[in-house]
């Protein structure tokens, strides 16, 4: 800490030396040129915000909530074909066939539906996991509904 007053003493001496200026107005300047966020208003009244600065608020607010919002069915999103992609493997590997020239008629409806969906489940998974945001927007708006079906079909089986 002293070394650090120390150092603040000197900036704001430097300062002083270099605009010609008060102690204050040296501090001043230290506060504005680095972000500081020191008030020296003593009136601690709040200062009134344009109706544009308003405005902007209230549009920064909504962005920030949409994008959280979003966030949230992303996660929904990856953790149910997470868990559907997991269900699927499980059912490849113990309903498959005993037999690989055994009909189709006799493969279970398990592994049928693994062996259809497994493609599926993983290009859908990969983009809102590691594609950027346009394309998880995408992807969650193409394919909502029927992310949305998978989570109520694997509920049981959970």
């Amino acid at each position: 800490m002293h070394t650090f007053s120390r150092q603040g003493q000197r900036e704001q001496n430097t300062y002083r030396s270099l605009f010609e200026i008060s102690v204050i107005e040296a501090t001043k300047k230290l506060n504005d040129d680095f972000y500081l966020g020191i008030s020296f208003d003593i009136s601690n009244k709040p200062v009134k915000k344009t109706s544009e600065q308003l405005q902007q608020e209230k549009e920064l607010v909504l962005r920030r909530e949409i994008a959280k919002a979003i966030d949230v069915v992303r996660r929904d999103a990856i953790n149910t074909l997470s868990n559907y992609h997991r269900l699927l493997w499980e059912w490849k590997k113990e309903y498959e066939p005993k037999l690989i020239n055994e009909g189709d008629a006799d493969w279970h409806p398990f592994f049928v539906e693994a062996f259809d969906k497994l493609d599926f489940v993983n290009e859908v998974l990969d983009e809102p996991t590691f594609g950027d945001r346009a394309m998880q927007l995408e992807i969650l708006e193409t394919y909502g509904e029927e992310i949305k079906r998978i989570g109520e079909r694997i509920k049981c089986f959970e």
